[in-house]
């Protein structure tokens, strides 16, 4: 009985064995699968910090912002578009090396649509349905590993539209739209602003008109505090005043701009331009 039991403990050993090897097997695998597609991710998605849109980022001796990221699930397809606002560097480099990647799923085809001197719209093919985040890399060609600019979007970032490959004029057309429209809202901003300070004005001018008749029918020691209270209204006045002179010169600066702007529009609206 003794000699039954030995055996039957060497086949459950053995057995152990051959679990711990296949634990192994697919351990390994997991780890390789791991690191081959979240290499470009670290930590979970919600740790991944999602690049935020009209921020400045600094890389090359460039500027860049992120103006859009859109996505049309129709064709499982990404278009970002980059504005390069500052470009200090005298490489003479227009032409960039791009690679993505989605959290799950791993290495994604890339393609750049159009590459002008101040925009790169780059197209990410494949995306999968359940995409999480996505992470897109412009690289400087010939330049080492880690010099990359890196931007992410997630599902609450990316806008979701239908999708259609245009030529660089009219992408370039649409981000001068784009801008004119930027434009025309902080004029409206502007506007407000300044409406908001005449109207301090117009009531600090009618209170002090108020306090000045008061102060026949005061003692000495009342007017010197009514004179003093004239006193800060009128600093309020002139503070109100100098913003609404600031306001109205940033409203034709952007005025002056939209024109520039929509000269440049038509330009491209008609064919000339990069293409």
């Amino acid at each position: 009985m003794e000699k039954n039991s030995g055996g039957l403990w060497q086949k459950i050993r053995r057995d152990d064995t051959w679990y711990l090897k296949v634990f192994l097997i697919f351990f390994v695998i997991g780890n390789v699968f791991f690191l081959t597609s979240n290499q470009v991710f670290r930590g979970t998605p919600s740790m991944i910090e999602i690049t935020e849109f009209n921020s400045d980022l600094s890389w090359n001796d460039r500027t860049i912002q992120m103006k859009r990221w859109d996505y049309d699930p129709e064709n499982s397809l990404m278009e970002v578009e980059l504005s390069i606002d500052k470009n200090e560097s005298l490489d003479g480099i227009r032409n960039y090396s791009y690679a993505a990647s989605e959290y799950n799923e791993g290495a994604m085809k890339v393609e750049a649509v159009a590459e002008t001197e101040d925009m790169l719209v780059i197209q990410i093919k494949e995306i999968p349905k359940r995409y999480t985040v996505v992470a897109l890399h412009v690289s400087v060609p010939g330049e080492g590993e880690g010099t990359d600019l890196a931007v992410y979007g997630d599902r609450n970032s990316i806008t979701q539209k239908s999708i259609h490959t245009k030529t660089t004029d009219e992408y370039e057309a649409e981000k001068i739209e784009r801008e004119i429209g930027e434009l025309e809202k902080l004029i409206r901003l502007e506007e407000d602003k300044i409406e908001q300070e005449e109207k301090t004005v117009e009531n600090g001018i009618a209170r002090v008109r108020e306090l000045r008749a008061k102060k026949d029918y005061q003692t000495e020691e009342e007017q010197s505090k009514t004179q003093s209270q004239i006193s800060e209204i009128e600093s309020r006045i002139e503070a109100s005043r100098s913003e609404v002179r600031k306001g109205e010169e940033n409203v034709r600066e952007y005025q002056a701009r939209i024109e520039k702007e929509t000269e440049l529009l038509s330009k491209y609206e008609g064919g000339i331009g990069h293409e």
